[in-house]
């Protein structure tokens, strides 16, 4: 398991977010077409360099999958069906995020039969799609999709929140809060056109997000916190302050939906789309 522990021990810290310019975003490396039974596929996590784990939105499995041979190792029952959106891991341990922000705590995922153990985080959201491990606060993160339920929270805010896998207890305060009205500030800046792109596709206005959070993962290198958008075909860096650094829009059709993102301890870095109208994949982007 050393394998984790070099590709988690990024810890959030402030950056330019000129790490995107490591990546050929329209020219991928790699894409690994997936078989019908990863269709719905939402979530992924490195467990060594050749092989990932990976959760679909429907069953409660988890899957080991070999992307140099292309095929499903093992499968793995761990819980009833579900919404399951979000998948991690720490140390020995695999984590998997309902929807609803239950927690799916895996220890010993390398036996024939593994043991589950599960967390209510008491998420203040009723959707709730990323998850990542943040090696330097033993912690995880949780991003929710959109507004959370909190009454104090306006409309187009978005916010990612921090479960201490000491007390196995979530921070009531949010660890990172973002604005929509930001972003779209920050694309307008950068003159980014988001016309006829995700939320945007009848192109009435410039720059338009919904900035539904799809994923989150730390980059090993920069550590900074990158968030995957599937509504918008976007790809959101943020620092430790949560101030929004990089956009990096995707190709709709490379990136049909893309709901699951991780790296390995070089940089490179993986992103999934479900089937929808033809067969899921994982497309890997190369840190140059």
């Amino acid at each position: 398991m050393n394998y984790l522990l070099v590709i988690l021990i990024a810890s959030l810290s402030l950056g330019s977010g000129r790490e995107l310019k490591h990546y050929h975003f329209e020219q991928p490396d790699n894409i690994i077409s997936l078989p019908d039974s990863l269709r719905e596929i939402s979530g992924i996590a490195f467990i060594n360099d050749s092989t990932v784990v990976c959760v679909q939105d429907e069953n409660g499995i988890l899957f080991v999958y070999d992307i140099q041979h292309n095929r499903i190792k093992e499968r793995h029952p761990f819980h009833a069906d579900g919404d399951y959106e979000g998948i991690t891991t720490a140390y020995n341990y695999i984590y998997i995020l309902r929807s609803d922000g239950k927690l799916f705590e895996i220890s010993d995922f390398n036996s024939k039969k593994i043991t589950t153990k599960s967390y209510t985080t008491n998420v203040p959201a009723a959707n709730n799609e990323g998850l990542c491990f943040n090696y330097g606060e033993n912690e995880l993160l949780i991003g929710c999709k959109n507004k959370t339920t909190s009454s104090d929270v306006e409309k187009d805010v978005r916010q990612i929140y921090a479960f201490d896998l000491s007390e196995h207890k979530l921070d009531k305060n949010a660890k990172f809060e973002m604005r929509v009205e930001d972003a779209m500030a920050f694309a307008d800046k950068k003159n980014l056109d988001m016309s006829g792109v995700g939320a945007n596709k009848k192109g009435k206005n410039k720059n338009t997000f919904k900035f539904n959070i799809s994923a989150i993962a730390i980059h090993p290198i920069s550590g900074n916190l990158y968030i995957l958008n599937a509504a918008d075909h976007a790809l959101f860096v943020v620092n430790d302050k949560s101030k929004i650094i990089a956009i990096q829009l995707l190709d709709p059709v490379l990136f049909n939906k893309p709901e699951g993102l991780t790296f390995k301890p070089n940089g490179d870095m993986f992103i999934t789309n479900e089937g929808q109208e033809g067969k899921a994949n994982i497309v890997s982007l190369t840190y140059r």
